[in-house]
């Protein structure tokens, strides 16, 4: 199996909005597409650092997704198989995060633990430049 194909696995949801706009035999040989050009796309930026290849592995399959059919349903219908893919993968991630934050004391863990996670996951080491502003002391997010 090649890493495209063990890539796409954990991207199913991509195959599940192309079957509902495809018949199933031209979904299957476009899946297969799909997984030749994410293979393609990996090859070509295989030298990226690993920080940086934690992010690209969603983005390099989104972008092979509609590369691929943007040919066969166009740029509109290949949006919206990216756009319909990102609303069906979310569900249900509000709802719990909404039921984890009723837990006492969740809401300033989570605060306390999203910066020091945000500034390493989307740092300079992983290829982002951002600025980060302080947090007044005493201030309060809810």
């Amino acid at each position: 199996m090649t890493k495209g194909e063990k890539l796409l696995r954990k991207k199913a949801v991509y195959k599940t909005e192309m079957d509902k706009i495809l018949p199933g035999e031209l979904s299957d040989i476009l899946w297969q597409k799909v997984a030749v050009k994410l293979d393609s796309i990996i090859l070509k930026y295989e030298s990226l650092p690993e920080g940086v290849q934690f992010h690209t592995k969603m983005i390099f399959s989104a972008a092979a997704v509609y590369l691929t059919m943007k040919d066969a349903v166009g740029e509109e219908g290949a949006y919206k198989i990216i756009e319909d893919s990102a609303v069906h993968g979310c569900e249900g991630i509000a709802d719990n995060l909404q039921k984890m934050m009723k837990i006492p004391g969740m809401k300033s863990l989570f605060v306390n633990v999203w910066d020091p996670m945000t500034k390493k996951v989307f740092g300079p080491g992983n290829g982002f430049k951002n600025r980060f502003y302080p947090k007044k002391k005493g201030g309060r997010f809810f």
